[in-house]
Order: C-alpha cells, then sequence, then structure tokens
C-alpha cells in the first residue's frame, strides 16, 4: 500500500492534545457573523421576559375580576337586593304599624282592602307572602286590611209600625236602635215610623244601627171650652184651631136654641185635628096643647096638668056652669112643658 501520510499538528498542541508549556489559549478565532449571533439570542431572552411579564398582569386582572365577582355575588345574596328576608307577623297591625316591621328589613308595604266581618276596620287580616316564608329584600308585601262589613243599603220602612219595621231591618242585616225617637207629626199614625236614621236607601255598614222615629200622632193643642156660645162662633174657632167640630142638637129647657150645651172631649189639652164634637140646645122641647074648650073647668085643668101645663083659672062670676070658654096660649099651640095655660071659666 500507500505510505501512511502524517498530519501537521496544530501550534501548541501535542499529539496528546494538551498545549505546549508556555503557550495560552487565545480561544477560538473569530468568525464572520458571530456577533449577531448572540444579538439575537438577548433578543430571544428579552420576549420570554416581555411574556413573563404580560402572563403576570394578566392573571392579576382575572384575579381582581374574580374578586369583584365573588364580592358582588357575596353582597347580592346577603346584603343586597339578593337577599333574602323573612316576613314578620303582622295580622292585627295597622298600615304604619306594618311599616314599621318591614322597612327595617328592606320590604316594602303593599296595601289592599277588603270587607270583613269581624277584624276591625284598617287593621291587617292577612299577609302574602304570609309570615314566616322568605321574601327577596326589596320586594312587596301585600297587606290586606279590613274595610269592615260589607256596605249595605238601608229600606224605606216609614208608615210601618215600630215592630214591622224592625223586622224588615233585620232582615236587611240592620239592627234597631232600642231609644226611638218620638216625634208628633199630623200625617203619621201614632205608633208608626215617620223616618229613619240613616235615612232610607243609604248605605251603611252591614249590622249599623238604625234609629226609628215613630210618630207620637198630631201635636196636643189646647182644646177651649165652648159652652155658651152660639153654634156658629163654636165651630169657627174649633175649624181655626185645626179641629174637625161636628154638631149635634137636642131640647135643653135650660140652653137657648142654638147655643152650645156641652163639647166632647172635655177643654184640655187634645191632639191636634182631633174631632170635637158640639151639642147644640134645639131649645125646649114643645108639647100639643090639649083642646080644653066647653069642659069643665075642674076637668079641663086635669086634662093640661097631666100634659105636663100649669093652669091659671079666670072666672067671670055669676057663671052657673063653670065651664071654659077661652083658653090662652090656645088649643093646640106647641108649647113647652110647664107653660102656663090661663082659662077664661064662664
Amino acid at each position: 500500500g500507500a505510505a501512511p501520510q502524517h498530519t501537521r499538528p496544530l501550534p501548541g498542541v501535542t499529539r496528546s492534545g494538551r498545549r505546549a508549556a508556555g503557550q495560552h489559549d487565545a480561544g477560538p478565532p473569530q468568525r464572520h457573523g458571530e456577533t449577531d449571533g448572540r444579538d439575537g439570542e438577548d433578543a430571544t431572552l428579552r420576549e420570554l421576559a416581555r411574556q413573563r411579564r404580560r402572563r403576570g398582569r394578566v392573571g392579576l386582572a382575572v384575579v381582581l375580576v374574580l374578586t369583584v365577582v365573588l364580592g358582588g355575588v357575596a353582597w347580592w345574596f346577603t346584603g343586597g337586593p339578593g337577599a333574602f328576608r323573612t316576613v314578620p307577623p303582622l295580622t292585627g297591625l295597622t298600615l304604619a304599624e306594618a311599616k314599621q316591621q318591614l322597612g327595617p328589613l328592606g320590604l316594602d308595604a303593599v296595601p289592599r282592602y277588603q270587607h270583613d266581618e269581624t277584624a276591625p276596620p284598617g287593621h291587617v287580616i292577612t299577609t302574602d307572602p304570609q309570615a314566616g316564608q322568605e321574601i327577596r329584600r326589596g320586594g312587596g308585601v301585600v297587606l290586606v286590611f279590613s274595610d269592615g262589613p260589607p256596605r249595605v243599603g238601608v229600606p224605606d220602612v216609614t208608615g210601618l209600625t215600630a215592630d214591622q219595621a224592625a223586622e224588615k231591618l233585620a232582615a236587611g242585616y240592620l239592627k234597631t236602635n232600642t231609644n226611638r225617637d218620638w216625634q208628633f207629626d199630623d200625617a203619621t199614625p201614632k205608633g208608626n215610623v215617620i223616618s229613619t236614621d240613616p235615612p232610607a236607601n243609604s248605605q251603611v255598614d252591614n249590622g249599623a244601627v238604625v234609629t226609628l222615629t215613630i210618630s207620637k200622632g198630631p201635636q196636643p193643642v189646647d182644646l177651649p171650652d165652648m159652652s155658651g156660645r152660639s153654634q156658629d162662633d163654636a165651630l169657627a174657632q174649633l175649624q181655626g184651631l185645626g179641629f174637625k167640630p161636628g154638631i149635634k142638637q137636642e131640647f135643653s129647657d135650660k140652653v137657648p136654641a142654638g147655643t152650645v150645651i156641652s163639647q166632647d172631649p172635655h177643654p184640655g189639652p187634645a191632639s191636634h185635628g182631633k174631632s170635637v164634637q158640639l151639642t147644640v140646645s134645639k131649645g125646649p122641647q114643645l108639647f100639643d096643647v090639649p083642646d080644653v074648650f066647653g069642659k069643665n073647668v075642674n076637668d079641663a085643668t086635669k086634662i093640661l096638668t097631666d100634659a105636663g101645663f100649669q093652669v091659671d083659672t079666670n072666672k067671670f062670676m055669676g057663671g052657673p056652669f063653670g065651664l071654659v070658654r077661652q083658653q090662652n096660649p090656645g088649643a093646640h099651640s106647641q108649647q113647652p112643658k110647664g107653660t102656663l095655660i090661663t082659662l077664661t071659666v064662664v
């Protein structure tokens, strides 16, 4: 073969690869472009640092956002609008008292009204939600207040008796005041209803008390004494006072004809419009005078006295027979009893 070729060792380096003593390592020889390589490496390091800083800022922002969100959620469910409150017992309270209970809880009062037979007007009957239930803060609690019993109309009971009126009012769920008001009334019979308070057809609470005004009849007035007055005068005066006079006549031996003998009712207080009966004299009763002409004086006297008359005899002396020749008043005239009849006897 070919003779072996020997390579020439680098200066300062032994075959074994060590540098000769006294020689220094001047480093590898620079090549073109070596400085640009270092600059690129530094840029890469700077970019990595920037990325690390950017990731740190993003992480911090995420942490801050999560903190705010979690804090908001915690506030919503513990102290904010999202918090729940337990409705307190409110039955029987007024609106002002209920607001005092709901205000500190952040709850609003929403009033509603309905008729109720038992609960006092203006007091809570029930709530929605009910006591013990939860409601979100800021919500409204419906308060149902009593508006009292339902309203009813007062029926018209005028003209009825007190008992009839009370019965009709009771049928309409109303009560009657036992302390009734009594008044004089010319048009309404005594004991009947004149009016009511509240008046007829007005709207009142169910079970309200109605006061009845009851007629005592016509107003009493002073009835004067009409006896001794003429019939015409008595009639005019009684009619002027509002009475209704009536007339009856009877004979009277003492009271002149056309004059009032008596009245019914007697003088004194009497109801306005009451009937008053007047007894008016027709004068004395008249009787037929018997005819005693030609009769014996004794017989004639007896006939006349039996008829209720008085007899006076006027005798002419010397008459032999004692016979009646004349009578005065004359026969068959109408005379009151007790009238004196004068007989002329011959």
